[in-house]
Parts: structure tokens; C-alpha cells; sequence
């Protein structure tokens, strides 16, 4: 089994052989010395707990959803870019027909006040 050591100096990671345990070596990058720590001083991380429902061969249930990319197309873009222009379009027409109704009600209600 290898032992992961880290060069103090220029912080570059490689893997030693066990035998190589407790003994100090040169860095094969930059030279400097360097001791390879003991077997047991060597820090093992472990893989972490898989938490939730499992199956019954102990495998998770809910697998992560992969995503994938999607790209529009020219003609897509043109369709999108298109019906924004349109719905624009529209909402201007109704807004300046709202504002010549409000505009012709002000007035026939001007109107019906000079009346009375």
C-alpha cells in the first residue's frame, strides 16, 4: 500500500512505497527534504454513509438526476425572439386603445358636468 506524502516546500503530492515509512527523502520535484510520515500517522478518509432508503442489495434508491445542456436552435431563437416582439406589439396597440378610451370617457364626463 502507498502512503500519500505532500512536499512542504513546494506542495507537490505524490505516493511513496510503505517501506519508505518513517524516513526522510528528498522531494522529487524540488529536492528539498522531506519525511514520509509513519503507516500509522497517515490519515484514511472513508468513504461517507449513504443515508435514505436503500434497496434490499443495499443499494440508494434515489439516484442524483443528471443534466443535460440543451441548445436552441437558430429557428428556435427566431420563434422565441419573434412572439416576444408580437406580445410587445400588442400590449403597446391595447395600452394607446385604454388610453384613447380613458381620454374619451374624461371628456364625456367633462362634458356632462358643464351640463348639470
Amino acid at each position: 500500500m502507498a502512503i500519500d506524502v505532500t512536499c512542504i516546500k513546494c506542495h507537490t503530492r505524490f505516493q511513496v512505497s510503505e517501506k519508505f515509512a518513517g524516513k526522510s527523502g528528498p522531494c522529487p520535484k524540488c529536492k528539498a527534504t522531506i519525511k514520509i510520515p509513519e503507516l500509522k500517522e497517515q490519515v484514511v478518509i472513508h468513504a461517507p454513509e449513504v443515508s435514505g432508503p436503500t434497496t434490499v442489495t443495499g443499494q440508494p434508491v434515489f439516484k442524483p438526476i443528471t443534466r443535460t445542456e440543451v441548445r436552441l436552435t437558430p429557428p428556435q431563437i427566431a420563434i422565441i425572439v419573434g412572439s416576444v416582439l408580437v406580445v410587445l406589439i400588442v400590449a403597446c396597440s391595447f395600452a394607446r386603445l385604454w388610453a384613447g378610451i380613458c381620454c374619451h370617457l374624461g371628456r364625456l364626463l367633462a362634458c356632462f358636468s358643464v351640463l348639470q
